[in-house]
């Protein structure tokens, strides 16, 4: 019996263990399910910053990994690095791993829980992910890795990034009309004005926004401003409508106005938006006109009792007035097509509006990358150093990591160029000598396509005040697109000379701009190309900011939109076309001022 009993004894302990594994294997189970069915990436890190656990979504959907056992042990470079490998052909197929933030490494400096964006294309594809990590702890509160879980956000951030966009040339567009643009609620409280309702009216936004904005309608046509307003339902949103204003001193003007309902999901009117021009000058035409008419046929009747004996003169003199008549609606519709001319004005004062905030946002995008490529490129050229016995395909990797933040530098150089408003120092100098300078830095590209170069600079050129450095960058741009559009073994012309303007060479165009005038003495620089030209559809866009036709990789499409920025700031004129002969010819000129 005391056998049985310590036998029983002894497989207590046993049965106890049996019971914790089968326990910590449901349990183990239950928490492995929950991961892999889960659309989120789950993972867990070791202070190597080697994976201890991974679900399924992460594997499929970042690592590319065959199972969830695979990346144990592993860290997400080998999975980065193994995915470029597979590719070499194609730089952009994995880009994940080389331009994120080593989010573990804050976690672990940190030693407390952050967010973070990641992005970057994985299997060809853009991806971008929003993550929480934080540091993990073992019972005695050492930390022993970090735990993370990243949701894909990739069309999330997309819609954002439209709606920003969107928003912004809205904002530019209705701030930069001439219109009187408003938003207003059913009560008539006014939500949102732009810069021309305010100085229409004399009053500032905060005068405005919250204030109905019936004050400003005299009392005569409130009722028919309220019925107008009224009338709008889902199937007549828009309505069109004319009253009168009172402006700043009493003064009465007209105002068209163009009302746009706008609903909820059930129909119901949430606000409107209206935008209206100014009319009083045609309101007061049509006030001239009809009196006119009214005066014309009260004459008409005077005259025809008047000369009822005398019909063949009577005839005469309707048939003057109707020509009186005739001549007051042509000139009316002059007055329209004038209109439309002013319209048109507006519209390219909006577009260049437009581009003067992408100028902005531009810049604001360099900024904001130029200083993590920094510390891209220190890091590249630490891990260079660090480890000069590395294989032969890490040092191709390090190589294309190198190249490709230069390249991604070299466009944030062009496009604070581009964005930024450059103070010149001006100096007396000679055009042939900045020319030659040029030359200089070029020869090397000149030499390799052994392109011969052909000088026919003028000896007796008059002094110009120039930024050296500014004329220089335009002409090694000049320069470099030459070369790079003629064959090997070309031929490059450059030439100098100084001329008057005439109405019948060349210059005719400059003799019609504002800063040349026929008669004035120029100095004239040209340079000229054996390429294949520019296509006609191309020559009008050229000088567009971003636009170029050289492979992708290979230019910004800001060089000449740079270029010209700095040969106008110097008072001058550029000019790009082609030749009959074949290539391109580049004409710049510069006024020759008189010295005082």
């Amino acid at each position: 019996m005391k056998d049985k009993a310590g036998t029983k004894e002894q497989l207590k302990p046993e049965e106890s263990l049996r019971k914790s594994k089968r326990l910590y294997e449901n349990l183990y189970r239950a928490v492995r399910l929950m991961c892999d069915n889960v659309p989120d990436l789950i993972w867990a890190k070791d202070m190597g910053k080697r994976f201890i656990f991974v679900n399924k979504a992460i594997c499929e959907n970042l690592l590319n990994a065959k199972d969830t056992d695979e990346p144990i042990g592993k860290t997400d470079m080998y999975f980065a690095d193994r995915e470029r490998r597979s590719h070499p052909d194609d730089p952009e197929w994995h880009t994940f791993g080389e331009i994120c933030t080593d989010s573990d490494s804050v976690v672990m400096k940190s030693r407390k829980a952050e967010r973070f964006d990641e992005f970057g294309n994985v299997k060809g594809n853009y991806l971008h992910l929003d993550v929480y990590k934080a540091p993990m702890w073992d019972e005695h509160g050492e930390m022993i890795g970090t735990v993370g879980c990243g949701r894909e956000v990739t069309r999330e951030r997309k819609i954002e990034e439209e709606l920003r966009k969107s928003e912004k040339r809205y904002r530019a567009i209705v701030e930069d009309q001439t219109e009187l643009i408003c938003r207003f609620l059913p009560d008539g409280t006014v939500t949102f004005v732009n810069e021309a309702y305010c100085r229409y009216f004399g009053k500032k936004q905060e005068d405005l926004i919250g204030h109905s904005f019936m004050p400003l309608i005299p009392d005569e046509d409130r009722d028919m401003v309220h019925q107008q307003i009224s009338s709008l339902c889902p199937k007549t949103p828009v309505i069109t409508y004319e009253h009168r204003v009172i402006l700043p001193g009493g003064k009465i003007h007209w105002m068209s106005w163009r009302d746009h309902a706008i609903f909820d999901d059930k129909d119901k009117i949430i606000e409107f938006q209206s935008v209206g021009r100014n009319i009083t000058e045609r309101k007061e035409m049509e006030e001239t006109l009809k009196e006119a008419k009214n005066g014309l046929e009260q004459q008409v009747k005077e005259r025809t009792a008047e000369l009822s004996l005398k019909n063949e003169q009577r005839m005469r003199e309707i048939e003057e007035l109707r020509r009186t008549e005739e001549e007051l609606h042509k000139t009316f519709a002059s007055l329209q097509v004038a209109h439309e001319e002013l319209k048109l004005a507006q519209l390219q004062v909006i577009q260049a509006a437009k581009m003067e905030s992408v100028g902005i946002l531009a810049a604001g995008v360099a900024h904001e990358v130029k200083n993590p490529l920094a510390t891209i490129q220190m890091g590249v050229e630490y891990l260079s150093n660090r480890f000069l016995s590395i294989d032969k395909s890490s040092k191709v990797v390090l190589q294309d990591m190198e190249d490709a933040v230069y390249r991604a530098d070299s466009i944030v150089r062009d496009l604070l160029e581009f964005s930024s408003v450059n103070e010149f120092d001006f100096e007396e100098s000679q055009l042939n000598d900045i020319i030659l300078k040029s030359i200089n830095l070029v020869k090397h590209e000149l030499e390799k396509k052994s392109i011969k170069l052909e000088e026919n600079l003028s000896r007796n050129l008059s002094t110009l005040s120039f930024s050296r450095d500014g004329i220089c960058q335009v002409f090694v741009n000049i320069f470099l697109n030459a070369i790079h559009a003629s064959p090997d073994g070309g031929i490059l012309k450059v030439r100098t000379l100084e001329k008057k303007i005439t109405t019948k060479d060349h210059f005719e165009d400059y003799g019609r701009n504002e800063h040349f005038k026929i008669g004035e003495k120029v100095v004239v620089a040209e340079v000229e190309d054996m390429g294949k030209g520019i296509q006609e559809e191309h020559i009008m866009k050229i000088f567009d900011p971003f636009f170029t036709t050289k492979p992708t990789g290979e230019g910004t499409g800001l060089g000449l939109t740079v270029s010209r920025r700095i040969i106008e700031s110097h008072g001058g004129k550029i000019d790009i076309m082609n030749r009959k002969e074949g290539g391109v010819r580049t004409t710049i000129v510069f006024k020759i001022q008189r010295k005082v």
